[in-house]
């Protein structure tokens, strides 16, 4: 579920992403590689497929931006946080102050850039409600955040809708869990080998390196971006590669693969004064020294 404004381009020139960023004081693109900056940043936004926007410290899940029919696309996930609306509203202001332009949502409602009047306390309370009815049985629910994923399961949400003001724990829940300071690792997925081919079964892995504070899942399943590539049931196995530094750790010379674990064995393995959980479904593993990893081996 999302909600989406409208913003026209009364102008007929689609802004570079590096104009619309100038828009508002620190405002950051959180889907973006780090290769790609340059060309993203001076390529008009309907270039673009979209833009994952927010504020360090205080987006819980963004924003998401895009350039469609000759208008700007302004999309909350349902459900935001607080901040994350005020963010998106104040940028909405602004850019519909500088194209001279009104503001319409999905309903047709039209907003000026001195006041949007649009009631978002009540998307957030549906979304809680929604996460509410879909943990209720057990099952955990996870959300995209604006750094990685985050899970919720029935306890989360009774505590959520136990506070004085629910609102404000989801969304201070959420920021938080959004901002541990942790590398949160990228699934990679490899053909099988078989006789020395590869063969229609795919291997899960992933990664983790010496002396780097990293988020897991306690149980791996695949991540909802890659759903739509990655056929679940063809995974015959889940590894973690684990990486030595011996050296500058930013020299990539100084990385040492020390070898490959089954994924339940590591979990098993990974003492638990070491890792702990952050949400329903993923651990924050604590930077592991060399000896550390070479027991998670033995």
């Amino acid at each position: 579920m999302a909600q989406t404004f409208s913003i026209k381009d009364t102008h007929k020139n689609p802004l570079t992403v590096d104009d619309l960023l100038l828009a508002m004081d620190d405002l950051l693109v959180y889907n973006m590689d780090a290769e790609d900056v340059n060309d993203i940043l001076l390529a008009p936004l309907d270039e673009v497929d979209f833009l994952s926007l927010g504020v360090e410290g205080l987006s819980g899940r963004g924003f998401h931006l895009c350039y469609e029919d000759e208008a700007y696309k302004i999309s909350f996930a349902t459900p935001s946080t607080l901040a994350d609306w005020k963010l998106g509203l104040d940028f909405m202001k602004l850019l519909a102050k500088r194209l001279d332009s009104k503001i319409e949502n999905e309903e047709g409602n039209i907003y000026n850039s001195d006041n949007i009047n649009y009631n978002y306390l009540e998307d957030i309370s549906a979304g809680l409600k929604s996460l509410m009815e879909q943990t209720s049985n057990g099952d955990n629910c996870i959300i995209l955040g604006i750094n990685h994923p985050m899970s919720f399961n029935k306890e989360m949400m009774d505590s959520i809708f136990a506070a004085d003001d629910p609102l404000k724990a989801f969304s201070l829940m959420l920021t938080e869990n959004q901002n541990i300071d942790a590398y949160f690792v990228n699934q990679q997925f490899y053909k099988a080998q078989e006789d020395g081919k590869e063969s229609s079964d795919m291997l899960a892995l992933y990664t983790l390196t010496q002396d780097l504070p990293t988020i897991l899942p306690l149980k791996p399943e695949v991540e909802f971006e890659y759903e739509d590539t990655i056929d679940k049931d063809k995974i015959v196995g889940w590894e973690v590669c684990l990486i030595a530094i011996n050296g500058d750790e930013d020299d990539i010379d100084s990385f040492e693969t020390l070898g490959y674990v089954d994924y339940d064995d590591f979990i098993a393995r990974l003492p638990k004064s070491k890792y702990k959980l952050i949400d329903a479904s993923y651990i924050l593993v604590d930077r592991l020294d060399r000896a550390d990893l070479d027991a998670l081996l033995d």
